[in-house]
């Protein structure tokens, strides 16, 4: 037995519809989904065992934005004077890592 698989935009519009064989997993094959500045990250239901003809919607995730701001301080140690910046600006990408940053000291 084969069911249908509709694909939508965010907004309703159609963008692919296929044939799955019972079971198996339907392949988007259309163009990449599109919703202004956001991210398309998927579709709301599985694809993968298809028991019945399905309708799925993109997903999309908004842009991440942020900035990191540091205090300022200054310190002299064996007449050295060491500063310590003023402030920092952290990219979006930055911000986002999962990954440990080691400090020269």
């Amino acid at each position: 037995m084969e069911y249908l698989v509709i694909f939508l935009n965010y907004n309703g519009e159609e963008l692919y519809k296929t044939m799955v064989k019972e079971g198996e997993t339907a392949v988007y094959e259309g163009p990449v989904p599109k919703k202004g500045e956001e991210t398309f990250a998927g579709w709301n239901k599985s694809l993968k065992n298809i028991t019945d003809n399905l309708i799925v919607t993109a997903v999309f995730e908004k842009p991440k934005k942020g900035t990191l701001r540091l205090g300022a301080m200054t310190f002299v140690e064996n007449e050295k004077s060491v500063h310590v910046i003023e402030q920092a600006v952290i990219s979006n990408e930055d911000l986002y890592k999962n990954k440990e940053t080691d400090i020269e000291r």
